[in-house]
């Protein structure tokens, strides 16, 4: 007998707390016909002599598996292994006052739980009910359970709340909702809810018939939106809301599920050169952003479908292209999650070079020579400088001939909107000085004359200056310079 104990007897708890329900204060230390003990709170053992009880603060102990503990009683002595749960909310025994378990954490029915005439118990909705073997929920004449769609579950059934008895091994139970831990279903009329994703199928809730649904499972998923429960699947049937109505017996509910839409139009664009703004509109039945990684693009949303860009100015003669992505917030990386808009934008062409008229070494003699530049197209402007300076578009700005007095070199380039400026041109253009200049007397009238005329050297007079050079003549031959001075002079 004391052999057979040791294999079936289990310690139970002397006294439970918890929400007002209580085990009868006459048994201090009973045996029952399991395995194993749930030990939580403040438990009373026996002593291994037998000899009488001890108390034992369980909340100083880890939750999990404790080994052996030995049960004392009228029969001897037994060891059983014990279970501490601090965690989950362990009941057992006779209402005495009204209850309500809500979705706070997991009840564990570790014995039964007497419902009394003129008690009420209510199981809140979301709650998770494990019954331990043999334990139950009795209801007695009188006596009222109400379900707001709780779940309820067997103690080592670890699809619902997890491995709650932790021994490691999954295990799902197969027992209907209620059927064996309500002594009689029929008296506070339970239905069930189960639930149905197309993939995973829900914990089933456990209603009292004709209360309400409550707060629903709300479902999410990244390839599409969850539209809502429905007594067929496919979104057909009646939806189910949390003020609906449950029937008796048993309600099976479909997940409805909206596949995700995301569409732009157009998908492509080009622009010219000049900075512009467009727009392509997003069609979508899901929330989403819109980025570009490219700095010469900006964008922005206007309205509810609509994506505004706006694109700088392309000062390069390479075109480029840039993508506008629009992207789903619930979606991931790839199609259908995101759509790109591909923008290309024209190179800018550059204007023809100009015409600088007289070419460059041309020499002149004289006070002046005019100038001319020519070449630029319609709206465009040229732009020069006199002094060996690079053009710019703030320049002096050419609108007709001028003239030169001096050795100068003119540049000048043409800017156009639209366009990058012309290349620069330039043209060196030399004044001669006059026989009078070179001669270093510049206001007196210098005559040649004879079988050659005299001319200016450039460059071999004194200092590097310029010089008179006489004409190359032949025998018998002359060249002749001569002038008239009034008044004292020096020649």
């Amino acid at each position: 007998m004391k052999e057979l104990m040791k294999k079936t007897m289990t310690l139970a708890v002397a006294a439970c707390g918890a929400l007002g329900i209580m085990h009868p204060a006459t048994a201090a230390i009973r045996v029952d016909v399991r395995d194993f003990v749930i030990a939580t709170g403040v438990e009373r053992m026996g002593d291994p002599d037998g000899s009488g009880v001890s108390e034992w603060d369980t909340t100083l102990t880890d939750d999990g598996w404790q080994g052996k503990g030995v049960l004392s009683s009228s029969s001897g002595l037994a060891l059983v292994d014990v279970l501490v749960l601090n965690g989950p909310l362990v009941v057992g025994g006779r209402l005495v006052q009204n209850e309500t378990w809500d979705d706070s954490r997991i009840v564990v029915v570790r014995d039964d739980v007497v419902v009394p005439s003129g008690k009420m118990l209510t199981l809140g909705t979301g709650c998770i009910v494990k019954f331990t073997e043999g334990a139950r929920i009795a209801v007695e004449n009188g006596g009222v359970v109400v379900a707001e769609g709780a779940y309820l579950a067997a103690f080592d059934d670890d699809s619902v709340g997890g491995d709650t008895d932790m021994n490691g091994e999954p295990a799902v139970s197969s027992k209907p909702p209620y059927q064996g831990w309500l002594d009689d279903p029929t008296v506070a009329a339970l239905a069930t809810v189960r639930f149905v994703d197309g993939a995973t199928n829900l914990p089933t809730r456990t209603y009292t018939a004709g209360t309400m649904y409550g707060a629903l499972p709300w479902l999410t998923r990244v390839d599409a939106r969850f539209g809502g429960w429905f007594t067929q699947s496919g979104g057909r049937g009646a939806d189910a809301l949390p003020n609906g109505v449950v029937a008796a017996g048993e309600t099976v509910l479909y997940a409805h599920w909206i596949p995700h839409e995301l569409g732009i139009n157009p998908e492509s664009a080009s622009v010219g050169c000049l900075a512009s703004e467009a727009s392509f509109t997003v069609t979508a039945n899901v929330e989403w952003d819109v980025s570009c990684s490219d700095a010469w693009v900006t964008v922005r949303c206007v309205g509810g479908n609509q994506v505004s860009y706006t694109v700088a100015e392309n000062a390069n003669t390479e075109a480029r292209t840039a993508t506008i992505r629009v992207t789903m917030r619930s979606g991931g990386d790839n199609a259908p999650y995101q759509r790109d808009f591909t923008l290309t934008q024209t190179g800018m062409a550059q204007h023809g070079a100009l015409t600088i008229s007289p070419e460059s070494g041309t020499t002149f003699s004289g006070a002046s020579r005019r100038v001319t530049i020519s070449g630029a197209e319609s709206g465009a402007e040229i732009r020069y400088t006199l002094d060996g300076s690079e053009p710019s578009a703030t320049s002096k700005l050419y609108t007709k001939s001028f003239n030169v007095f001096d050795t100068t070199v003119v540049k000048a380039r043409a800017f156009m909107s639209g366009k990058l400026p012309s290349a620069t041109v330039a043209s060196r253009i030399v004044r001669l000085p006059v026989l009078a200049e070179a001669l270093d007397v510049p206001l007196w009238t210098i005559t040649t004359g004879g079988n050659a005329a005299w001319t200016v050297d450039v460059g071999t007079g004194r200092n590097g200056s310029a010089c008179a050079r006489s004409g190359t003549i032949g025998n018998s031959h002359s060249t002749m310079l001569s002038t008239t001075v009034n008044g004292a002079g020096t020649f």
